[in-house]
């Protein structure tokens, strides 16, 4: 393990625990989400990783599903399609690694301790990489005229080419279209646990993800956020 330059190796034993347990892969989908929920109001405003900590602190606090914001992400890239006849910004797509080196780096940042390359920040990279990818699926993003687009996990299946081995997160815009949000190099079958499979990981409800010795699974979960409250008064 390689300590920071900004970050005396005598230090070591102030690091929150929370992050020492992700440094050692001693997490899983639920303890990622509880350090995000944690920092997410010490991460730099606008990026996606920060919007996401803040919805995840926001249903803690609350205890009430929240919508990620398209409009609190202003430094990420995005751009235009049209779904039907309407024309939405949406986010373009990116390696999931992209949000989740921004991530590290912000730790970096606040002087806890990060691998600096190699094989050590591939792994802890690729695992941040799946707990974030299962903990979006089914989530909601709001994007124009506050109506949502669903995320979800999946390897999407093209007639032309066939059935995609890498994890990816779509996006199912309100008219029908369908985008990619978040690509990936990881391959599902090294990461699907008991009784998913490449093609019917889209229709679970849930996804949670839990350590199997070294490694972690992609799981079916019964639920890994509040339930959402019915509004009496809503009439649309």
């Amino acid at each position: 393990m390689s300590v920071n330059s900004n970050t005396r190796a005598e230090e070591g034993s102030q690091f929150p625990a929370k992050w020492n347990a992700v440094l050692n892969h001693d997490f899983d989908g639920a303890s990622l989400a509880a350090v995000l929920a944690d920092y997410g109001q010490q991460l730099k405003e606008g990026t996606f990783i920060t919007e996401f900590a803040k919805v995840l602190e926001r249903e803690r606090r609350m205890n009430l599903p929240m919508e990620i914001l398209l409009a609190a992400m202003t430094a990420v890239p995005q751009t235009v399609r049209v779904d039907g006849i309407m024309p939405f910004n949406i986010p373009e797509p990116v390696n999931i690694t992209e949000p989740v080196q921004i991530l590290l780096d912000e730790v970096t940042v606040m002087n806890y301790d990060v691998p600096d390359s190699g094989r050590k920040l591939v792994r802890l990279r690729d695992e941040i990489s799946v707990c974030i990818l299962a903990y979006l699926h089914r989530r909601e993003m709001q994007i124009d005229h506050r109506l949502a687009m669903r995320l979800q996990l999946e390897c999407p299946y093209s007639p032309n080419v066939g059935r995609k081995e890498s994890l990816m997160l779509m996006g199912y815009l309100p008219f029908g279209g369908r985008v990619t949000v978040f690509y990936s190099s990881l391959i599902a079958s090294d990461w699907l646990g008991r009784g998913l499979d490449v093609a019917g990981l889209e229709y679970e409800e849930y996804l949670g993800v839990e350590r199997n010795g070294e490694s972690l699974q992609i799981v079916s979960s019964e639920r890994n956020r509040p339930k959402a409250s019915i509004d009496r008064f809503k009439i649309f």
